[in-house]
């Protein structure tokens, strides 16, 4: 594969475009002799390894030190070395080219793709708002009247059942999902596909009041589901305390909670309930 393969690039694209973040590792400076040429590209995926950099144990401390970098959200310069004894501060790699690369590991995050569970009013608001801030929304409703290009541009629709259209992509730990469907069994059974995902989006909010939201998690106790592990994710009600009251300003209080949660700060002045409530049921209390 030659230096800065754009197939590496495209699969980095594909890997962000369903929500996952992405080890991009790139050969940035070689000092004598080494496997590959500046410009040299290895995209680390959640699922594998694409593209090489020359293999062997260099390779493999690359893809080491990428995985890391996934966990911890943080870019690296890195140096290797080719020799028996390498500058201060390379690694050592066990090869005997002779010389040294400099590998760049960038941490690609993307962009949150928003999940409206509904298409009414106040998830048409919603996915305004988001909008404005570059968001790509994923409508899911089972309503053909409401749930269109028209009422919501840009964005992706899947009309049908509600679970079965999460299913067919489902939200990834970068993404955000909000639930305003309004029928509370059709907003249980989405509750209840949360519960089986391997990994939560890192925002569920559901529209409605204290006592909707401790009955369908009391509901998903009583079922035996885990749903303590939408603590810390789970959203009831959701958005800020602004005294919201139209569809327009329950979009904003909602989008500000889920940027706060995006930019990993404490959202300021929070409504939500949920974490207490999933104590109270883990206790056996109502």
């Amino acid at each position: 594969m030659p230096a800065g393969d754009p197939a590496v690039l495209a699969a980095a694209a594909r890997e962000l475009s369903r929500g996952r973040r992405v080890a991009l590792c790139t050969v940035v400076e070689k000092v004598g002799s080494g496997p590959r040429d500046p410009g040299a590209k290895l995209a680390v995926l959640e699922g594998g390894v694409f593209g090489t950099l020359g293999g062997g144990e260099f390779e493999r401390l690359v893809v080491e030190a990428a995985r890391e970098a996934l966990q911890d959200g943080r870019p690296r310069l890195l140096r290797f070395s080719f020799a028996e004894s390498g500058s201060p501060g390379s690694i050592g790699t066990g090869h005997l080219c002779g010389g040294e690369s400099a590998v760049f590991i960038d941490v690609l995050v993307p962009d949150p793709r928003l999940f409206l569970v509904g298409s009414g009013h106040v998830a048409l608001q919603v996915h305004r708002v988001a909008r404005v801030l570059g968001w790509r929304s994923v409508v899911v409703d089972d309503n053909p009247e409401t749930a269109t290009s028209e009422r919501f541009p840009g964005a992706e629709l899947r009309v049908g059942d509600p679970v079965d259209g999460l299913a067919r992509d489902p939200p990834g730990p970068e993404d955000l999902l909000f639930i305003a469907h309004g029928e509370p069994d059709v907003e249980y059974r989405v509750l209840r596909f949360l519960c089986g995902l391997d990994r939560l989006p890192r925002y569920v909010g559901l529209l409605g009041s204290r006592t909707k939201g401790g009955k369908l998690l009391a509901r998903l106790r009583d079922e035996g589901l885990d749903f303590s592990r939408l603590k810390g994710v789970l959203r009831v009600p959701s958005g800020l305390d602004l005294g919201s009251d139209t569809p327009g300003e329950v979009a904003v209080s909602v989008v500000a909670e889920m940027l706060a949660v995006v930019k990993g700060v404490r959202p300021p002045g929070s409504m939500s309930v949920a974490d207490g409530m999933i104590d109270a049921l883990e206790r056996g209390s109502d």
